[in-house]
């Protein structure tokens, strides 16, 4: 999936303009999906996870760390998924279903997103960017 930035409606309705007829499809019931979502929290995670796309080549992903191993690597991430969870959910069970997170809670759904689609891969796979 490509991100769009627009300022205006006119740049939006050029953006989806410009895609081919099935990817218009299927970014309008994509966006019909997330707004349906009852809750502020939900739609906010279901929008960060649209915007990452675990398809993509290695070479377009973002190098986090290094580790020793691929056991290393995977219990680390398992770690660091879990502390986000938790926040997560402390952020759906408190936040009333308003208009807009506070900047921190969204930082929160912006790194679980981010911690649930990252994958352990080997340096070979990195190196040959």
């Amino acid at each position: 999936m490509t991100v769009y930035a627009a300022g205006s409606e006119a740049e939006v309705q050029a953006a989806v303009a410009s895609l081919p007829g099935d990817d218009q499809i299927r970014l309008v019931t994509k966006v019909y999906e997330i707004l349906t979502i009852p809750t502020l929290a939900a739609r906010t995670e279901a929008f960060l996870d649209a915007l990452h796309d675990a398809s993509a080549p290695v070479s377009r992903w973002r190098l986090v760390e290094t580790f020793e191993s691929a056991v290393t690597c995977e219990h680390q991430r398992q770690r660091v998924l879990q502390s986000f969870e938790r926040a997560a959910a402390k952020v759906r069970d408190s936040v009333p279903d308003g208009d807009e997170l506070a900047f921190e809670e969204w930082t929160i759904f912006e790194g679980l997103s981010a911690c649930r689609m990252s994958r352990c891969v080997p340096e070979s796979a990195v190196s040959s960017r």
